[in-house]
């Protein structure tokens, strides 16, 4: 019976030893490598020399094409090329390189070129009736092309005209760009690149799609990975025969033929020893795994199970592997069949009644049980010890400012997942960053699932925060913006910024215009520790004019009053009358009619200005009630006499008969040169009573109207 398990890659052969990456050329002519992981990408170098694309052979050599068919090598540190053949016809665009160094080329035209790097022959191979647009790839020993209308074609390379579409993409733009991915000989996953923002696409052959991955921001124009090559020479088990062994014999034996790979195809029983052929004999029964690998170090392995007849069987193997680095894995056989009583070997020599082996290491180990008729069987076990957790990393934060804000973030290989951490002999946490940490000495502890444990002592650095040693404060005044601070402060790391209630950091340590009030003042340093102290501004009030009464003069009089009524101020406060000063004076009298400029000052100089103006009461105006026009010369006209410290304008003075017609009037005029003579256009009129009415507008432009009756006596 033959149990097929796995594939392998091996890295044996004649190649050199890569790290597996992916390579893009631009159509700028620029290399970058992708990590198709997390599709980030790295800028390399600039081409000297156009690239439609790009191809790695199995030696690592990386290869270019220009359009014209230019084939040249590419140093991948300078950028610069060395041509090595010149491919005939009108353009080409795609490249890719097998594991035996065939180099195959093709263009839009749709013919496909072969050129042969170890005997330098060119071969034009036929027309596969599709315009290539960006790339050749191999996967799984054949042969692909992109095409126009996001098409990839599979070329037979027996007979080129009989290629066919395998995948009709439905996406965006064109591909220009296939590139296979080989994890190992056989885990190959293959790529899609389109031009334009270059969408990345994984290609799914067995369902024929195309499923998105990512978006590059840069213009692709072919690709190629370093173990391409892979993909195009698959090792192939072809026929596989055995004949299983006679009970207690060693007559079995196992046949194997394989095909593919590169170069010659070589076999080994213990992964060791190769041959040039796939027969095995003078086996006894018993589990055997078949390597196969080719000139490329690509391996392959396949199990078989020869079985004889009434034989023990190795039902199970139960396998508790070793663990901390010590020998203390173990072996559990279940068997049943054969006859009699089975013994168990771990050594194929000595035997045992029990079916347990204790005390194991890691290695791999050949069990072999045997009947009474010493009828055997064997299977290999491998026993793997996880080893003791090792401490890789211990990425250390100190503290700054001070403070206890130091912290560590560990990084734990070997061992068995997951792990707890302690610090101190502090209760363990599952987390492997510890915060808030002060500054000084600690031991972690980290143990795996199996208590498994190892420690280190690591030191997590003190530091200086720094001080406001002096805030020099000085006050405001008056109530006004004119108050200050300056921050004085020490230690702390580097050049030191300062701030006022959490405004912008300044350099200069001083703040004006302040008023009175309370603020946080602020130090910070280049680390950003911050020292922060409370201070208060002091203040003087402003002196405040509640009131300011005015009495005004009588008419011609120097009896007027100015009563201030003053709130604040510090101390004595001066005050000024115009040009006379007075203290803690506010009361004024005997003031004559005008306006008067108050000043007021405390003792730290504050001040406030204003002014009063003190009117005058209103002038009396003298009019006769009587007077008689007969030319005696004794009260012969009617006169307006005003008081002598009258100030203001007459605007109109007119006098009416009994039946309110307007017998005099004059307009804006000198009392002085009113003297009616009782005539009325020249006649003069009868005894009787008349009225007046007198408009007059003060020095402030109040108009005052005065009216009254006269008596006209003949």
């Amino acid at each position: 019976m033959k149990k097929p398990i796995l594939f392998l890659l091996g890295v044996m052969g004649y190649f050199p030893l890569m790290a597996q990456e992916i390579f893009l050329s631009s159509t700028l002519n620029e290399l970058y490598k992708l990590d198709i992981n997390t599709c980030e990408y790295e800028y390399v170098v600039k081409v000297n020399a156009q690239v439609y694309d790009i191809s790695f052979d199995p030696q690592g050599n990386l290869y270019g094409i220009s359009g014209s068919g230019r084939f040249y090598t590419i140093d991948q540190t300078t950028g610069l090329i060395s041509t090595q053949h010149n491919f005939q016809g009108s353009s080409f665009n795609s490249l890719t390189i097998d594991g035996e160094g065939i180099v195959y080329a093709i263009g839009h035209p749709g013919i496909l070129w072969s050129y042969d790097l170890n005997t330098g022959e060119a071969k034009e191979l036929g027309q596969i009736g599709y315009g290539a647009t960006g790339d050749l790839t191999f996967y799984e020993g054949n042969l692909y092309v992109a095409t126009t209308g996001n098409k990839i074609v599979l070329i037979p390379l027996d007979n080129p005209s009989n290629s066919s579409i395998v995948i009709n993409g439905n996406i965006v733009g064109d591909i220009w760009g296939i590139v296979s991915f080989a994890e190992d000989c056989s885990d190959v996953n293959s790529y899609a690149i389109t031009n334009g923002y270059s969408d990345v696409y994984q290609i799914d052959f067995e369902n024929n799609t195309l499923n998105f991955v990512c978006e590059l921001e840069i213009e692709i124009g072919g690709g190629a990975s370093t173990f391409e090559f892979f993909a195009s020479k698959p090792i192939v088990i072809e026929e596989e025969n055995m004949f299983e062994p006679n009970c207690s014999e060693n007559d079995g034996w196992i046949e194997l033929v394989a095909s593919g790979g590169v170069g010659t195809i070589r076999y080994s029983l213990d992964g060791e020893t190769y041959q040039d052929d796939g027969y095995f004999d003078n086996l006894f029964g018993g589990m055997y795994t078949i390597f196969i690998q080719d000139d490329n170090g690509c391996t392959i392995k396949q199990e078989f199970e020869l079985e004889s007849e009434n034989v023990p069987i190795i039902n199970n193997i139960e396998v508790i592997n070793a663990s901390c680095a010590l020998p203390n894995g173990s072996l559990l056989v279940s068997a049943n069949g054969g006859t009699g009583q089975i013994q168990y070997s771990i050594d194929g020599n000595n035997f045992q009644i029990s079916n347990t082996f204790s005390n194991l290491d890691e290695n791999v180990y050949y069990i072999t049980i045997q009947d009474e008729n010493n009828c055997r069987s064997y299977r290999e076990v491998e026993v793997i010890n996880s080893g003791v957790p090792s401490i890789d990393n211990l990425g250390i934060l100190d503290t700054k400012c001070n403070l206890s804000n130091g912290g560590i973030e560990v990084t734990v290989n070997g061992g068995s997942p997951p792990y707890t951490y302690s610090l101190n002999g502090e209760p363990s946490q599952n987390s492997n960053q510890f915060e808030s940490l002060s500054a000084g000495s600690f031991n972690l502890q980290v143990a795996d699932i199996n208590n498994c444990a190892s420690s280190e002592t690591f030191f997590i650095a003190s530091s200086e925060a720094p001080t406001i040693t002096y805030v020099d404060v000085d006050p405001s005044t008056c109530e006004l913006p004119n108050g200050s601070i300056e921050i004085i402060g020490e230690g702390g790391n580097g050049t030191h910024l300062f701030s006022v209630n959490g405004q912008d950091f300044q350099e200069s340590a001083s703040f004006i215009e302040l008023i009175s009030g309370s603020y946080s003042v602020s130090l910070m340093d280049e680390e950003g520790c911050i020292a922060k102290e409370v201070v208060s501004v002091s203040g003087s009030p402003a002196i405040q004019l509640v009131d300011i009464k005015v009495n005004a003069a009588d008419c011609g009089e120097i009896n007027g009053e100015i009563t201030l009524e003053v709130d604040g101020g510090t101390g004595d406060l001066n005050v000024w009358l115009d040009d006379l000063v007075y203290i803690d004076q506010y009361h004024f009298q005997d003031l004559e009619a005008g306006t008067y400029l108050v000043n007021m000052e405390d003792e730290l100089g504050c001040e406030l200005k204003t002014s009063a103006t003190i009117l005058s009461k209103e002038c009396p105006i003298f009019f006769p009630n009587i007077f008689s026009p007969n030319g005696d010369g004794d009260n012969d006209v009617f006169q307006i006499v005003p008081h002598a410290a009258f100030v203001g304008q007459f605007t109109s003075f007119s006098i009416y008969d009994r039946w309110g017609n307007e017998v005099f009037s004059v307009k804006d005029f000198d009392p002085s040169e009113v003297n009616w003579d009782g005539r009325f256009n020249g006649q003069s009129l009868d005894s009787g009573v008349y009225i007046y009415s007198l408009q007059t507008r003060n020095e402030n432009g109040e108009g005052t109207i005065r009216q009254g009756d006269i008596t006209l006596i003949r």
